[in-house]
């Protein structure tokens, strides 16, 4: 495998999980719920929530690294339509999926004469998920720029298509919504992918991680 592409799957395997649990914390990290004036009053912040549009088309780069025998890498597009603050419906979510080989293909293919075709490879992803908002927090980056933030539980089904055949996956993950705009979010998306059906396989196999550029409209 190529210096350059070992290099990109162990800067993804690093900085996807270190950057997920930055994103956690990060609304949490200069949060303050009561102020004192000099007469010892408490002094509380009331906060509405802002209107964010309801229909909503994403755009994004996934990656797929825990499959034993590929690194999987590919685009993302999707259409979720909210219903209120709290409940949503990602109407589609696909994904085209490319393939690079893991140490083990080649070793296989190196010392067993194993053909890399007769390894079953990912193909295509599809879903569609119920998305449940957990919470909503702001965050404040560089001391001057507040941004809405939300956390939301995704759950659902989904079509798998390798080069054997298709399974039918039940989804579960989490989203994290960085709202920039009323039109506008980043998002970072972690969905585990279960097959049915499908034997031999770990529970993480199709766990994919997807960064996504989100725009809203009514």
């Amino acid at each position: 495998m190529p210096n350059s592409i070992n290099f990109l799957v162990r800067f993804t395997r690093i900085f996807i999980p270190t950057t997920t649990l930055f994103l956690f914390l990060l609304p949490n990290l200069h949060a303050q719920y009561t102020f004192q004036d000099l007469d010892g009053i408490e002094i509380k912040a009331v906060e509405e929530y802002p209107t964010i549009k309801a229909n909503e088309f994403t755009t994004g780069f996934t990656s797929l690294p825990f499959d034993p025998y590929y690194y999987g890498f590919g685009l993302n597009l999707g259409y979720t339509r909210y219903f209120n603050k709290d409940w949503g419906w990602q109407v589609v979510d696909a994904m085209m999926i490319f393939g690079t080989e893991k140490p083990l293909t080649n070793g296989l293919v190196e010392n067993y004469q194993v053909a890399p075709a007769t390894i079953e490879k990912i193909k295509f992803l599809a879903s569609t998920n119920l998305k449940y908002v957990l919470s909503y927090g702001k965050s404040i980056f560089f001391d001057r720029y507040i941004r809405l933030t939300r956390t939301e539980a995704v759950f659902g089904v989904g079509a798998l298509n390798t080069s054997e055949k298709t399974y039918l996956t039940i989804n579960l993950g989490v989203q994290l919504d960085f709202v920039m705009s009323e039109n506008f979010s980043w998002k970072f998306e972690f969905i585990n992918y279960y097959p049915l059906g499908k034997e031999d396989v770990a529970l993480l196999d199709y766990a994919a991680l997807t960064l996504k550029s989100a725009w809203r409209f009514k």
